[in-house]
């Protein structure tokens, strides 16, 4: 019993935290390896090689006897069913489960039948990551599969170590359940991460358009300030534009309606930049105001992408309820080359342009062109 309290003790500190590095190394490893070292390495590889170290790092404590054998084969049989569960890509699966099954502990005996026993779990470890979203879409087929896994890896390990038959069993079946708590405390890191990445979302984003808030526009203007700061010459150009008579259509058909008319117009002029070669982001940054930070585009350029806008936007269909009615907007435009400026002035400067639009007739373009 003491053998086993001890074997559940390591395992579970050992599954916690091997889940939650396996997790911080599938979402945050490839940008890491990307902004360090300017390489593209996929999270499949990162965690291949990081099973690899871990095995490694077990197969050294086990060499100086710092712990016994059958705590060495919980951790490397507890990392490498996990891990079939985790690495998305089956190549990269393969090779790994190879290199393991080549240098691992029983063949230093290269005994035949211990070499085709693993050869089979390992197979059925390929089966299970090959069709991983199946098995993990559940929490009891995790389990079931994990299970039957874990019992014929044990069978395996009992062989080659010669563990007495009870002690074997015994550490199996609490095996088996941390296994389980470990899939759950998994599950719990991607809820907790998709619930952050709403939050994100939703603080990120107007919660009635979709498109880009005020917040981030203030947030992105940092960034788009590094771009121009790294740059030689290239111009900011900040586009607000206002939906001319937008009240008279609340007043007219309701705020419900009104609504409508918001969000088709905002997913249009959204859909109209998403393709572009050149980086153009779209926020909503008031009632019936959105802005458009456009980056790269000379001042013609820019005027022609918003002159073009204003010929599609001639033909979109706001309200269902009057397919005839158009929408026409009014726009100021203005950039910056110096990296300095900051974002009020940007601003200021913009929405002159956009008033004197709106005070010229409304349904036109102002623009201040780029300082020599």
């Amino acid at each position: 019993m003491a053998i086993v309290i001890n074997e559940a003790f390591w395992m579970f500190f050992f599954m916690i935290g091997f889940v939650g590095s396996v997790d911080i190394i599938a979402t945050l490893g490839p940008e890491a390896i990307q902004r360090i070292f300017k390489q593209e390495v996929s999270a499949a590889t990162l965690l291949a090689a990081y099973l690899w170290l871990v095995l490694a790092l077990v197969a050294v404590l086990r060499h100086f006897d710092t712990t016994s054998a059958i705590t060495a084969s919980v951790l490397r049989n507890g990392a490498l069913i996990y891990v079939a569960t985790r690495i998305k890509n089956p190549k990269i699966h393969v090779l790994m489960l190879v290199g393991v099954y080549l240098c691992y502990y029983p063949w230093w005996g290269f005994n035949v039948v211990d070499m085709i026993g693993l050869a089979v779990v390992f197979s059925g470890l390929e089966l299970i990551n090959v069709y991983q979203q199946w098995v993990t879409a559940k929490h009891w087929r995790y389990f079931l599969f994990t299970g039957l896994m874990s019992v014929a890896l044990w069978w395996v390990t009992q062989i080659v170590h010669h563990y007495p038959t009870w002690q074997a069993v015994d550490v199996g079946i609490v095996f088996i359940l941390l296994l389980g708590l470990a899939d759950l405390y998994d599950r719990l890191l991607r809820y907790r991460r998709k619930q952050t990445k709403k939050l994100t979302y939703g603080n990120n984003h107007d919660e009635l358009t979709g498109v880009r808030s005020l917040s981030l526009f203030r947030k992105d203007y940092g960034w788009f300030q590094s771009k121009l700061a790294e740059s030689d010459g290239d111009n900011l150009h900040l586009v607000m534009m206002d939906i001319d008579h937008f009240k008279a259509i609340n007043d007219t058909y309701g705020h419900l309606i009104g609504d409508e008319a918001l969000i088709n117009f905002a997913r249009d002029v959204e859909s109209y930049f998403i393709p572009m070669e050149y980086y153009a982001a779209v926020y909503r940054t008031g009632g019936e105001e959105f802005s458009v930070l456009i980056y790269g585009l000379s001042d013609d350029q820019a005027r022609q992408a918003i002159d073009d806008y204003f010929e599609r936007l001639k033909h979109l269909v706001v309200l269902r309820e009057n397919p005839q009615l158009r929408l026409t907007i009014s726009a100021g435009i203005s950039s910056i080359k110096d990296a300095q400026v900051v974002l009020k002035d940007f601003i200021e400067k913009t929405d002159i342009n956009l008033y004197a639009a709106k005070h010229s007739g409304r349904n036109q373009v102002v623009q201040t062109r780029t300082a020599s």
